[in-house]
This record gives structure tokens, C-alpha cells and sequence, in this order.
């Protein structure tokens, strides 16, 4: 077994609901079965998302590790730990 000083976890301040223009990473045709169609779709930079920021679907957010992908009516949003939560708009 091991002991170690537990880190501290700070919260960020967070920013404007929303993302900058340096979090966007252009659009992408995708398929969505909820609208039944292809849509030009908002495509993010998520280490570029901060605390604050809020990203309606449909979208998707990529980062380094994974692919987000926020549904049609569904909303992200970037907490002041910077993971990102989804709201399933009811669902």
C-alpha cells in the first residue's frame, strides 16, 4: 500500500455560455435517426471548451482520448471541473 497527500481540486471560473471561436472545429455531415436526415452538424475542439461553456445538439465534441456526441435536443455543458455533462432534454 501507498500514502499520498490527497491533490487539491480547484473549480474554475466559468466563462460565457458560449464556446469561443477557436473551440470550433468546422461541421460535419451526419446522420441523425431522431430528425431522420443528414445534418450539417457543429463539430468542437473539446480541450478548448471551458468551465461555463454550453453546446446544444445536435454536435459533436472531440478530444485527444474519445468522440462526444451531443443528440438532437440534447444540450452539453462544461462544469467547473471541466467534465462535460449532458442534459437529455427530458428523455
Amino acid at each position: 500500500s501507498a500514502v499520498s497527500a490527497k491533490p487539491r481540486i480547484v473549480a474554475a471560473p466559468e466563462a460565457d455560455r458560449a464556446p469561443a471561436r477557436e473551440a470550433s472545429a468546422g461541421t460535419r455531415a451526419v446522420y441523425w435517426s431522431e430528425l431522420g436526415d443528414f445534418d450539417l452538424t457543429p463539430v468542437f475542439w473539446g480541450e478548448r471548451l471551458v468551465p461555463g461553456n454550453v453546446v446544444p445538439g445536435p454536435a459533436i465534441i472531440q478530444v485527444p482520448d474519445t468522440t462526444i456526441v451531443v443528440h438532437p435536443f440534447e444540450t452539453a455543458r462544461i462544469d467547473p471541473y471541466g467534465n462535460v455533462l449532458i442534459d437529455l432534454g427530458g428523455k
